[in-house]
């Protein structure tokens, strides 16, 4: 579904930059949990898709290991390469900023 809309989008409305998010809540921590690919383009994007997994899963041994801290930990993916430490939010629209 979404390489069909990527292909109606036209050179106008075309973003420099695409983005797909994750978003996990974890009751037994109460902490959601972030995910964010970039690329610069859908293909870019895509290619990254199998990293997400792998960061909720370090996530949680983040959270094991240094306790929850903040309700939301924000990870980037780009370039196929993951921030960590995760990014400390009180709200998700802070990782917009």
């Amino acid at each position: 579904m979404l390489e069909k809309i990527d292909r109606r989008l036209s050179a106008v409305n075309r973003k420099k930059r695409c983005a797909f998010k994750c978003s996990i809540w974890y009751d037994e921590h109460d902490v959601l949990v972030s995910v964010v690919v970039l690329g610069n383009s859908f293909d870019e994007v895509v290619k990254q898709l199998h990293l997400i997994p792998v960061v909720h899963t370090n996530a949680l041994v983040w959270i094991a290991a240094n306790g929850v801290q903040k309700p939301i930990h924000h990870y980037k993916i780009k370039d196929g390469r993951v921030n960590a430490p995760p990014l400390l939010l009180d709200r998700l629209v802070d990782a917009m900023t």
